[in-house]
């Protein structure tokens, strides 16, 4: 017997009915964590840009590769997040556009 999957809607497809208005996103090719000698970590993944907050977010196989390269963090499952010692410094988080160009949020962006 053969059978064929259904096809479901996305995310996206779902909740565009429910948006006050579009969106912007971005293919990324990868990302870096660390100082200027740090390894640039090729992992393809899709970003939702909102451009009417200050806030984003990232999915956690991209926080794990961040997080990998900042000492002294850990991961807590009480508050389903990172932490790392008040007063650290962390390294700029950078991340490779579709057409080779970096961009990142530095530090200071970040704490």
């Amino acid at each position: 017997m053969w059978t064929q999957p259904t096809r479901l809607p996305t995310w996206f497809e779902t909740i565009i009915p429910l948006l006050d208005g579009g969106l912007w996103t971005i293919q990324v090719q990868g990302v870096c964590a660390g100082y200027g000698d740090a390894k640039f970590h090729e992992k393809k993944f899709q970003v939702a840009v909102d451009s009417g907050s200050g806030g984003g977010t990232i999915s956690r196989a991209v926080a794990n590769l961040y997080w990998c390269g900042v000492p002294n963090s850990k991961w807590d499952d009480g508050c389903n997040n990172y932490l790392y010692p008040c007063g650290q410094v962390l390294p700029d988080f950078v991340s490779k556009l579709a057409d080779g160009r970096k961009v990142g949020i530095p530090d200071e962006g970040l704490r």
